[in-house]
């Protein structure tokens, strides 16, 4: 985490176009369905395992010890070297603008000093998700090192893929960490997550909004992992 926010401020102070994307199995098995989503995730400069799932299927296939990086975790470090480095961060997501503003006052509150410069939450679009023009202009004219999109993958990974030539700063997919911040959702545990048992703990939260993600893409999953460690074991 230290050498990666690092990496991460460096780049902002720089201003460099750079996308970040925190993965999960939802996301794998979304790119796994669709090229061009795929594409997106290819464009990026970093793609970090926020589930446990894919840790294992690096560890298992490719022989790499790959820590879990959970969006909440990296979000509060990045945000702690921003306040202290003086650097513009902007949030556009979330579900509606009153849990957003509970969110930002709660990250302030963690982080002390830290200059929250642009605050958004558009009302929900279809797949792929577009911004207003006015909302691109606040964005630009704030002058923001970091943005944190909180639209949900695969939403917010192709809305920063569209928007990154526009709004040359970093730019993570931070996914539910706005309702984590806001208290609309509750975070599993530490030993939940040191189970692997996060997205049962999800689960019983949201069982009808999950139910059909889960049940679509974690056995097919378990499937490719099955294979693919097959497959190396046999080469």
């Amino acid at each position: 985490m230290p050498s990666l926010v690092s990496e991460l401020v460096s780049r902002a102070k720089r201003r460099l176009p750079t996308r970040l994307y925190l993965a999960n199995v939802h996301m794998l098995m979304e790119a796994a369905d669709d090229a061009d989503f795929a594409a997106v995730l290819a464009r990026s400069e970093f793609v970090l395992a926020d589930g446990k799932p894919l840790c294992w299927w690096q560890r298992l296939v490719n022989g790499i010890s790959c820590p879990q990086l959970r969006g909440i975790d990296l979000v509060l470090a990045l945000c702690r070297r921003a306040a202290a480095e003086g650097l513009r961060v902007g949030i556009y997501g979330g579900h509606a603008e009153a849990d957003l503003q509970s969110a930002v006052h709660r990250l302030q509150q963690l982080v002390p000093g830290l200059l929250v410069c642009y605050q958004h939450a558009p009302s929900w679009q279809p797949y792929p998700a577009s911004a207003e023009p006015q909302q691109l202009q606040l964005m630009q004219q704030a002058q923001l090192d970091i943005i944190l999109v909180a639209l949900g993958c695969p939403k917010q990974e192709v809305w920063i893929d569209q928007y990154s030539a526009q709004l040359p700063a970093l730019q993570l997919g931070i996914g539910a960490v706005v309702d984590f911040l806001s208290g609309r959702r509750r975070q599993a545990p530490r030993w939940v997550q040191r189970l692997a048992l996060e997205w049962l703990y999800r689960w019983l939260q949201e069982p009808r909004r999950l139910a059909p993600r889960y049940l679509k893409h974690n056995p097919r999953f378990l499937i490719c992992l099955c294979r693919a460690w097959w497959q190396q074991r046999s080469r």
